[in-house]
């Protein structure tokens, strides 16, 4: 290498290390101070009550998590907060940088309408109303209600083993994969309440059959879980039934975790409506895990 190319190769590294150098005081910097997010939990620990959430803004902020140990288990770690993860919480506490506070708040599933703010120099904090929005009943909470089968053919097979331990519903004999129950999975990266439905293998098909009661709307989300979306593997297919009359017919990529909500308009039916959800196995059984939820809505 001649004294000129070294010399341009120097040029070039010193001038890529400053750049890398702005980027990362750009970037990386915090710009609060560690006494601030002290004084902020502490405000937000003191006005959580035991129907409240608490969010923290930016989500992925670790060292705020250290102040909130005394209301740690409230703590929604949620990108993506939906309006079916936020109905049962009364009241919204975000702890966030100062200036990221309406970024936070326009997050929301809902319009901030009534809310208390306090700052402390880099650091704010919120107390937000959330307000009723009607959602009557939820599949996950009334899954101890519901008829779960497996069906192949005319061949009708009742799981009629509800387990109030495990929260879930099995068939004989137990497995370890194939039951239908609650559990919290991580869904399009965020955490969800959701019910398991792994689906079945030779040909048979699961069906959860639940009555729901009068509404407007029933809301059903499908999606596999994470690592089963990361792993691949064949499609689902889920049918959506309302008095026994298909509304959707959902065919769930293997590689699917968008949490996709089917909205069914119920309001023609007077009083209850029966519920069906079937799932079906499109190909190998393999890591097919696979998460489901209905909701009905006013």
């Amino acid at each position: 290498m001649t004294g000129r190319a070294e010399a341009a190769l120097a040029i070039v590294l010193l001038a890529g290390g400053a750049i890398s150098f702005a980027l990362h005081q750009w970037v990386f910097v915090d710009p609060t101070h560690p006494t601030d997010w002290q004084r902020g939990a502490a405000w937000v620990v003191e006005h959580t009550g035991p129907r409240d959430a608490v969010r923290i803004e930016p989500f992925w902020y670790e060292s705020a998590l250290v102040h909130l140990q005394p209301v740690g288990d409230r703590v929604q770690r949620i990108r993506d907060p939906l309006l079916e993860d936020v109905y049962q919480i009364e009241h919204m506490l975000i702890l966030s940088q100062a200036d990221r506070l309406d970024a936070a708040l326009a997050s929301l599933p809902f319009k901030a309408a009534q809310l208390e703010v306090q700052h402390f120099d880099t650091v704010a904090a919120a107390r937000v109303t959330v307000p009723e929005h009607q959602i009557l009943w939820e599949l996950y909470d009334a899954l101890a209600d519901a008829r779960v089968s497996r069906v192949k053919g005319d061949e009708v097979e009742v799981c009629d083993r509800w387990n109030p331990r495990t929260k879930r519903w099995d068939c004989a004999p137990a497995d370890q994969w194939t039951y239908v129950g609650q559990e919290e999975r991580e869904v399009g990266d965020d955490p969800r309440r959701c019910v398991w439905a792994h689906p079945l293998d030779r040909g048979r098909t699961l069906r959860i059959d639940a009555t729901v009661p009068a509404s407007a709307t029933i809301r059903v989300r499908d999606s596999f879980d994470l690592r089963a979306a990361r792993l691949g593997g064949a499609p689902v297919l889920v049918q959506i039934f309302v008095n026994d009359v298909l509304e959707v017919e959902d065919r769930v990529a293997g590689d699917d975790q968008d949490w996709q909500a089917h909205d069914i308009d119920v309001r023609h039916i007077d009083g209850p409506a029966q519920l069906r959800i079937e799932v079906d196995l499109l190909g190998p059984i393999k890591n097919r895990f696979l998460c489901l939820n209905a909701w009905a809505l006013q």
